[in-house]
């Protein structure tokens, strides 16, 4: 979290386990002790810290499973969320897609969650055409809050103008889709035309630890610098923070707030930009 603030980041939802944790004690921390763990740390770093709005979790597991086990890891979800449901947000399949398991193995068991459960799959992470695209059409058609990278998605019509018709956020994360071999020249990436046809784009970091990468400003200069088109100029970069806030899982008071709050650090921003105060 303070890596993040460090990097003007106000909140975040981050894919996480969740999975049980060994303290200094020996002792094992269950699920829903390390969730309790966890808001209380968010607690106490919101009270030194007024502007930060907060941190929330997406339950996230690998994608491949048997049904059984699937079963079990959303009841633990569903679990998790009902005890906390303004922490323990949404539910998510993570994994590389052409060696896991299509969001349809698991239908029946998704269908179970509660309606206030949330959705954000990842789909189309791949620069492969095949069984991996109907993880995209699976993932609409499960109400999916927002897509994961969403690679793919440009080849494909009917979706691409179903999610801008259902204004589903794409989460697009550059670094990680040229460190993984998805694309070299970023200039190529998918996400320019998304953001050409007034797609919902929000810019993310993939494991940004995995190349040494804090916050999402390294993020947001190459989508700048490679998916804008050559006269952008702060606008771009204003309305793709706005997207982040709009797409975000907040009550009603949370975006009253990081409104204010992104306002006024925006204020600054420019004022920095117009005298030269960096």
């Amino acid at each position: 979290m303070e890596e993040l603030l460090e990097d003007n980041i106000i909140y975040a939802e981050i894919r996480a386990s969740l999975s049980p944790l060994y303290g200094d004690n020996n002792a094992t921390y269950t699920p829903l002790q390390v969730v309790e763990e966890l808001e209380e740390l968010i607690k106490t770093f919101k009270k030194s810290n007024p502007e930060f709005i907060g941190m929330k979790v997406i339950y996230s597991r690998r994608n491949k499973a048997s049904n059984a086990e699937m079963a079990k890891r959303i009841n633990q979800f569903k679990d998790l969320h009902t005890a906390k449901p303004n922490l323990v947000i949404g539910f998510d399949l993570h994994g590389q897609e052409d060696l896991g398991h299509p969001l349809h193995k698991y239908s029946n068991e998704l269908f179970e969650l509660p309606n206030t459960a949330n959705f954000f799959f990842h789909a189309g992470e791949t620069k492969w055409q095949g069984k991996t695209d109907w993880n995209m059409m699976d993932a609409i058609l499960l109400n999916t809050k927002r897509i994961g990278h969403g690679y793919a998605l440009f080849k494909h019509p009917h979706l691409w103008q179903t999610v801008k018709k259902r204004d589903i956020a794409i989460e697009v994360s550059p670094i990680s889709n040229q460190v993984l071999g998805l694309i070299w020249d970023l200039r190529n990436h998918p996400a320019a035309f998304f953001m050409s046809e007034d797609l919902p784009v929000v810019i993310t970091a993939d494991d940004p630890g995995a190349w040494n990468a804090k916050g999402l400003s390294y993020d947001f200069y190459y989508a700048f610098m490679a998916f804008a088109p050559i006269d952008a100029d702060l606008r771009i970069l204003k309305q793709l923070a706005l997207n982040s806030i709009k797409h975000s899982v907040l009550t009603s008071e949370e975006r009253r707030r990081i409104n204010h709050v992104f306002k006024r650090r925006w204020d600054i921003f420019i004022e920095n930009v117009i005298h030269y105060k960096f």
